[in-house]
């Protein structure tokens, strides 16, 4: 089985044995293509991987570099006249992932999510190939931003479970990312609360208060506090699985 991880130190495997490809710009054109959703034209990665270059030089190059991957890689490289493409029995990370998204099975979701081991492509880039590199931001911003959309998923099914240690422990991996997604820090909140950590809820908020004032001059906003006056008064209500639910947890 023929395996491409592409969310953190990138690696091609195949049966669990490294993959050796010597050229930079063939395990860049490999990656390339394991992050898309299908096929991908041959003058779009001309213009990927060697933007400088002329069309004729750039399609001899582009030949060269198939070849060579198709040498690593077999019949798991499909390319045809126009377009180039991993085939779909290869395993990917990104696409796990991706498919994870709509999935309502916690198993799937929490398994897909856990094959995110970085930053897409980390320490992976093309020095002379800005073009690339302006890909390879646009969709490491992309994959966070799935990771913490899948991350609050499983959190949300963790709480309608019951299991509030297990939905926190995703709520800060997905906090990690960005601890001033304050939507998720009342979240948290929420959870400590019902998980009987009380204090846990409150130094929560004291934390967040701390960093919007350092980070950005403001005071939570008022629906935090109204929060936090909720868990200091003890009188939060428990209506947040239906709340949530409400919002979509399966889509």
């Amino acid at each position: 089985m023929l395996s491409i991880l592409v969310l953190g130190p990138p690696k091609i495997l195949r049966d669990d044995v490294p993959v050796e490809l010597p050229r930079r710009r063939s395990r860049a054109l490999v990656y390339y293509l394991a992050v898309q959703p299908g096929s991908v034209g041959r003058e779009q990665i001309m213009a990927l991987l060697w933007p400088d270059h002329e069309r004729l030089a750039a399609q001899q190059l582009l030949r060269t570099t198939i070849y060579a991957v198709r040498k690593a890689l077999g019949p798991a490289l499909i390319s045809g006249e126009n377009q180039v493409a991993i085939g779909a029995e290869v395993e990917v990370d990104v696409r796990a992932l991706a498919a994870a998204q709509s999935s309502s099975d916690l198993a799937t979701l929490a398994a897909a999510l856990d094959g995110y081991r970085g930053d897409l492509l980390a320490g992976f880039s093309l020095a002379d190939s800005e073009s690339f590199d302006e890909w390879l931001d646009t969709e490491r911003s992309r994959m966070r931003l799935l990771v913490v959309r899948g991350l609050t998923r499983l959190s949300r099914m963790y709480e309608a479970g019951g299991n509030y240690p297990a939905a926190l422990d995703a709520l800060s991996r997905a906090l990690a990312f960005d601890p001033l997604q304050e939507d998720l820090q009342r979240a948290a909140m929420r959870l400590h609360y019902l998980a009987g950590d009380r204090v846990g809820a409150i130094r929560r908020y004291e934390e967040l208060r701390n960093l919007l004032d350092t980070e950005m001059g403001v005071p939570p906003m008022a629906e935090t506090r109204a929060l936090y006056d909720a868990v200091v008064t003890d009188s939060l209500v428990d209506d947040r699985v239906t709340e949530w639910q409400g919002d979509g947890v399966a889509g």
